[in-house]
């Protein structure tokens, strides 16, 4: 009996530990397959994120690539890449949104963040295909209308005319340097530095393009040609950027201005509430308050842009507190009064945003785009909006996501730099025969490297087999 007994208990230890390796074995399993999950979806979301980035910055050279068309071939000539371009932002604004869905607060399953990272690869892959479509049949165009030479002397005029705006844009930098502060003029202080290092590309393209065409490749000094067009129209953009500051600035001096007055007119009209009501605005008024205190004084350096931005905020805060406490007519013109004020605040900001992505390009990374396209978005729902207090928190919102755009933006500008400071110092760095541009015999800044080294140019020269010469 004893032995039987001993027998069925080591029967039973033995089932017991089985059970307890099997179910060990398949949490280390699903552990595994878990992970593996978590690794695929994350480099999902990367490629979605890249996506977005090419689809965005093409979209926005073939924007210009219309206008060049136009001016070239007539007004006709641009239709179809419009249309195209039409199409590719619609899908490109979903794509953001999309990513806008996966960046908030809201948890989101793994089923749903696949799915949506899927859909934005598919979305900016077909925008990306009209697009290209369209480009391409202008670029045999072009090839077929143009001839090289008469291109290449047509874009050295336009190099010397854009080289004798430098001496004046720093002039006018120095000249701003005495009425704003250096915050308000990170914006557009390197820019004729920046220009100079992209007419010298362009200088650099033509003389590409005339090799290219004694050799008989009639194709790749287009492309050449192309590539200096671009370089010349960027560096354009960078000194018109320094003259047009100065009126952006004034803008936002007499926004500040009435924004000053509109502030102590508020803030008259809360110390005359009843003690009880005083005490719930108090901190507003108080927040206000050092917001005047810190506003620029006449004759002083300062940062409008800074300035307005912190007093609107300030203001809109106590607005928000009076409302709480006032009837239904004054709260409605209080609003209204608001929602202008913000919507113009917002508009500068966008604005602003746009201006960077322009300069920085194809640096600019997904997050920072998804944050302008979101900005837009919301600002253009404020426009339609019924209800004003949605409209000036939807005016708000667009404001923080265009700050966050520039931030964003700048912050990626500066990772390019540093990277292409590593990049320097690496096997393909200069003294190894590497391909960044160089500027008076040594290697340009990071900045002006990233934006050559980026997608713009990349676009460009797609395919081009001699692109090493470039920087020869």
């Amino acid at each position: 009996m004893d032995v039987a007994w001993g027998a069925v208990i080591a029967v039973t230890v033995l089932v017991l530990a089985a059970a307890v390796g099997v179910g060990l074995l398949l949490w280390r399993v699903n552990a595994r397959q878990r992970s593996q999950r978590g690794a695929d979806l994350a480099e999902l979301e990367q490629t979605a994120g890249q996506a977005l980035v090419r689809a965005d910055e093409l979209i926005r050279l073939a924007e210009d690539e219309a206008g060049f068309a136009a001016a070239e071939f007539g007004p006709g000539a641009a239709e179809n890449l419009l249309t195209a371009v039409q199409h590719a932002r619609a899908r490109t604004r979903h794509a953001f949104h999309l990513r806008q869905l996966l960046a908030d607060s809201e948890p989101d399953t793994p089923e749903q963040r696949e799915q949506w990272n899927r859909q934005i690869i598919e979305l900016c892959a077909t925008a990306e295909k009209g697009v290209r479509a369209e480009t391409s049949a202008l670029a045999g165009r072009r090839s077929a209308a143009r001839e090289v030479p008469d291109a290449i002397a047509t874009i050295r005029t336009q190099v010397a005319e854009t080289r004798a705006g430098l001496e004046p844009a720093r002039a006018t930098l120095d000249r701003l340097a005495g009425r704003y502060a250096e915050s308000a003029l990170v914006g557009v202080a390197p820019n004729p530095e920046q220009a100079e290092a992209m007419l010298a590309f362009a200088e650099r393209s033509l003389e590409i393009a005339g090799d290219r065409l004694d050799t008989r490749r009639p194709e790749d000094a287009d492309k050449a040609i192309r590539a200096a067009s671009e370089a010349v129209g960027r560096a354009t953009a960078l000194l018109a950027a320094v003259e047009g500051f100065e009126l952006q600035a004034l803008e936002a001096d007499g926004k500040l201005a009435a924004v000053v007055t509109d502030s102590a007119s508020d803030i008259a009209e809360a110390r005359q509430l009843p003690a009880r009501q005083a005490t719930e605005v108090a901190a507003a008024v108080e927040r206000l308050e050092a917001a005047l205190a810190t506003a620029p004084q006449p004759g002083a350096r300062s940062d409008p842009f800074a300035a307005l931005s912190t007093l609107t905020e300030a203001n809109g805060a106590l607005e928000t507190a009076m409302r709480q406490l006032q009837g239904r007519a004054e709260r409605a013109a209080h609003v209204t009064r608001q929602l202008a004020a913000t919507k113009d605040e917002a508009a500068r900001q966008i604005d602003h945003a746009r201006r960077l992505f322009a300069q920085y390009g194809g640096m600019v990374g997904p997050d920072a785009r998804t944050s302008l396209a979101e900005a837009m978005r919301e600002l253009g729902d404020a426009e339609v909006e019924p209800d004003p207090e949605q409209a000036l928190r939807r005016a708000r919102r667009a404001a923080d996501l265009a700050v966050r755009a520039s931030s964003l933006a700048q912050a990626d500008a500066r990772a390019s730099a540093r990277e292409e400071a590593r990049y320097s110092s690496g096997p393909y760095g200069p003294d190894q025969g590497g391909y960044g541009p160089r500027i008076g015999g040594s290697r340009s800044s990071g900045v002006v490297g990233g934006i050559l080294g980026g997608i713009v140019l990349g676009e460009i020269l797609d395919g081009f087999d001699g692109v090493e010469d470039f920087f020869d």
